[in-house]
């Protein structure tokens, strides 16, 4: 599909100041990122972060900003976008993928300790919420996680043994 009749049609509705220049705005950087124009997307949803403090798109933009930076390797940026909407959108649609995103960030970056810690406070949540079932292999993964970073834990080099397969 062309979409640039679509960037088109956003960029006359942003320029003659319509009342859903901001939706417009958060269009146009939808239909950047699926033209593969990460750096413009962020771009323009930073626009909507300039422009329009109030949107109700602004959570939508926030979690936008994060996705597009985490597919440039822009992981600094990407985990300030997914910690913004954990402290200030709590209730948000986007609030359990920006923590899954934030788990992402630690991953990508070697963050070990981190990175298990916020994937199993993000399975838990779900375990606890009944939003999605413990599967075995997730099991074998945190266990994993756990004896890689269970020993850096204990600064006496005290361990704790877990359950051979």
């Amino acid at each position: 599909r062309d979409w640039s009749s679509d960037v088109c049609s956003s960029d006359l509705a942003i320029a003659g100041g319509s009342k859903a220049s901001d939706y417009a705005l958060y269009q146009k950087a939808v239909i950047q990122g699926v033209q593969g124009k990460m750096t413009d997307k962020v771009k323009t949803l930073q626009q909507i972060f300039d422009k329009y403090p109030k949107s109700i798109y602004f959570d939508d933009a926030v979690y936008e900003a994060g996705q597009a930076n985490m597919i440039l390797g822009n992981y600094n940026e990407a985990l300030t976008f997914f910690q913004r909407i954990i402290k200030d959108y709590p209730s948000s649609s986007y609030m359990r993928k920006a923590e899954l995103g934030q788990a992402l960030v630690y991953y990508n970056t070697n963050q070990d300790v981190e990175t298990f810690a916020q994937e199993f406070y993000f399975l838990t949540g779900h375990i606890l919420l009944n939003r999605i079932p413990l599967e075995l292999k997730k099991i074998k993964h945190y266990e994993y996680g756990l004896r890689k970073i269970l020993p850096r834990l204990f600064e006496d080099g005290e361990t704790i043994e877990l359950l051979d397969e």
